[in-house]
């Protein structure tokens, strides 16, 4: 794996479907980011607009990002996500209070039946124990390479005591914890009260118990001007400088930095205020990677070429080389899964 370049954000899912086990709610498919998601379908694939109006299926959404995936020739792999259930504080699953459900058993499959999938796996951590080390012994077994969280929409609070358990456990196997950061859009929540725990202050709680976190989307909002939290970047540069002082193992990925609404400003403060080996490759497919016309170099031509391209993770993979990022970032990831500790590794 060590130097192959992998895009570890991409998302499959859809409506209920007892086969996958996939859930979305109706409040799911009310967002302006589902609307955004089904235009970008379309802008890829014109052909699929009858499907799209019809509401597509969860195989259809399946093979529709196994094309884009496999139609990448930059981007080697993909690490696509499941999402588990909310729960309650004793441990019951409470589907009615989830907006989007993408199981483990479903994303393995995909990953054990396409070479150039990878396994993001996502355990909430309010399970109780046995569920735990069942649940994470399976997603290690599968090679799963991180587990995946959006506290604001499954409802966790980092710093309850239910969640040192499975901090223990991701510490123990290094598998790094995939964390949402900033304003979240895409997947609702049941309780608003927990929005507060998407800032990037609170990854000191799993980074304090030796878990390695990934800060997804830099902490930065896709649309800026629709949210206060935008100096949530600052939180999470601050961080960055504490986590070298303490021995931290944080990382970010860029997700969504190839949104329009991002300025340049911002783009170059991640640049030159985080490390470069502490940013990971990632697209948020199928949330539409748009993109403008900066150039680190100053030339409109090549990122109005690659603005055009069908493939999103390419289109994605560079306008990012294009915005001048390093290009270790793009193999990050690569080395950072190499030291996820499985029990057939010895």
């Amino acid at each position: 794996m060590n130097g192959e370049v992998i895009d570890i954000h991409v998302h499959v899912g859809g409506p209920e479907d007892p086969e996958t086990g996939c859930y979305w709610s109706r409040e799911f498919t009310s967002t302006l980011a589902y609307a955004f998601m089904m235009l970008n379908y379309v802008i890829l694939d014109p052909r699929i607009l009858k499907a799209v109006l019809r509401g597509l299926t969860v195989k259809q959404i399946e093979r529709f990002a196994l094309r884009q995936i496999k139609g990448s020739k930059k981007v080697r792999r993909a690490v696509v996500l499941a999402l588990d259930a909310v729960y309650d504080k004793d441990g019951n699953r409470r589907k009615d209070l989830s907006h989007l459900i993408v199981p483990n058993s479903y994303v393995a499959k995909l990953a054990a039946e396409n070479d150039r999938v990878l396994f993001g796996a996502s355990i909430h951590p309010y399970r109780r124990r046995e569920e735990i080390d069942r649940e994470l012994e399976f997603c290690i077994d599968n090679g799963a390479v991180l587990c995946k969280w959006i506290c604001s929409s499954q409802q966790i609070n980092p710093s309850h005591a239910k969640c040192q358990y499975l901090y223990q456990k991701l510490a123990k196997h290094d598998l790094p914890l995939l964390y949402h950061t900033g304003r979240e859009d895409a997947v609702p929540t049941s309780n608003l009260d927990f929005k507060e725990f998407d800032q990037p202050s609170h990854l000191e709680h799993p980074l304090k118990e030796g878990v390695t976190v990934i800060a997804a989307h830099c902490s930065i909002p896709y649309v800026r001007f629709l949210t206060p939290e935008y100096g949530c970047l600052d939180t999470l540069i601050h961080l960055f400088r504490v986590a070298e002082k303490k021995g931290w193992r944080l990382y970010a990925d860029l997700s969504a930095i190839g949104s329009p609404f991002i300025d340049d400003s911002v783009i170059q403060r991640i640049i030159t205020e985080i490390p470069s080996d502490r940013l990971l490759l990632g697209s948020d497919f199928p949330i539409p990677v748009l993109g403008t016309f900066r150039s680190s170099k100053g030339c409109l031509l090549s990122p109005l070429r690659h603005l055009f391209r069908r493939n999103a993770l390419a289109r994605n993979y560079w306008l990012l080389r294009n915005m001048g990022f390093d290009r270790k970032v793009f193999t990050n990831a690569a080395r950072l899964f190499s030291g996820i500790k499985r029990p057939w590794a010895g």
